[in-house]
This record gives C-alpha cells, structure tokens and sequence, in this order.
C-alpha cells in the first residue's frame, strides 16, 4: 500500500524499545525472586507445609511474572522488526495493524466517528482512538478465540470493537485525529 492517496503511520520504535526494555526488566525480576525462593526453601529444612504452600504459591507467582515479561517482550520485538505499517490511511479506509485483534480493512462508508479515549496507568496518561462502526457486531466476530474476546471486550467498555493505541505510532494524537478527519471527508 504505498499510493497518492495513502498515508502510511509508522511505529515510532524509540517507545517500543523502552517498552521491551521494561518487559525484559520485569521478566528478570521474576527470575530473581523465582532463584531467591528456590535457595530459600532448599535452605530451610524444618519449613511447616504452611511455608511450603505459601512459596509454591509466591513462586507460581512469580514464574508468571517472568513469563509475561519476557512474552510480551518478544511481542514487541516482533512488532519492531516487521516492516509494514502500524496504520494506513486510503481513500476508501483505513488498516490497522499494531494491536492483537487487527480488524483488516475498514471502510470509511463504515465509520461513524472517532473519538479520543484518555485514561492513566500509574502515572502514564494513555491515549486510544476509537473508531465507532455503523455494524460493531461484524468487527467484534472478526480474529481467533483471543482476538474475538478482545474485540469484544472493547466493544462492551467502548462501545466499538475498533480501539486504536496511539501510544506507539509516530504521529501526535491530534495529528491523526486531523488525518482521520481529512480522509473521512475526503470519501463522504
């Protein structure tokens, strides 16, 4: 997808290396804590199943801990290295391609409105655009179990299935806003 009428938004990749750092991070803390529990209990032999049961379930923990980092971090460094674009924009409508549950093409005839979601995880204020669909049932079936799940779960907290992270794209919120509108306008 590369014509006059197209506009590419590419992964602004000094964020996604951070956010693989931060996943790395967190992965080798669990590895820590994972080592530091296993020295412990094999130090300590008059341990009450009642410490026994209480580090499996720590450890269990902290085994997913270190999982989930270093999956998601191997997520974002796949998504880093891919080469197509996280957003197109055409003439006829838009493909995102960043997120789990990736709808495909959307036409614009689709679109009812945009909206800008704004929300804070501790600390970071996050954006997300919405894209609200004249049939949000279609896009919430779309994907595998996971990806239709997600769907869903966007659709019910919402109100459409289509959620855009703004966080790693290499435009300003209010930029693509702008662009949306543009290529909205541009098809009606």
């Amino acid at each position: 997808m590369n014509g006059s009428n197209e506009r590419e938004v590419k992964l602004n990749k000094a964020k996604m290396i951070k956010g693989v750092l931060a996943m790395l991070g967190i992965g080798i803390c669990g590895v820590v804590v994972v080592l530091g529990m296993v020295i412990v209990l094999v130090a300590e032999k008059n341990a009450t199943s009642f410490t026994r049961i209480l580090f499996l379930i720590l450890f269990l923990f902290s085994l997913t801990t270190m999982c989930f980092g270093f999956v998601s971090a191997v997520g974002l460094l796949m998504k880093l290295f891919r080469m197509k674009p996280a957003l197109v924009l055409t003439g006829t409508g838009l493909v995102y391609s960043l997120s789990n549950a990736s709808m495909g093409f959307v036409p614009w005839s689709e679109v009812i409105d945009v909206e800008v979601l704004e929300f804070c995880i501790k600390g970071h204020d996050a954006k997300m655009l919405v894209v609200k669909v004249k049939s949000p049932q279609h896009y919430a079936k779309l994907g595998n179990l996971r990806e239709r799940a997600n769907n869903w779960i966007n659709y019910k907290t919402c109100g459409s299935p289509i959620v855009l992270s703004t966080d790693m794209l290499k435009i300003s919120v209010s930029d693509l806003m702008s662009l949306f509108a543009q290529y909205r306008e541009k098809a009606a």
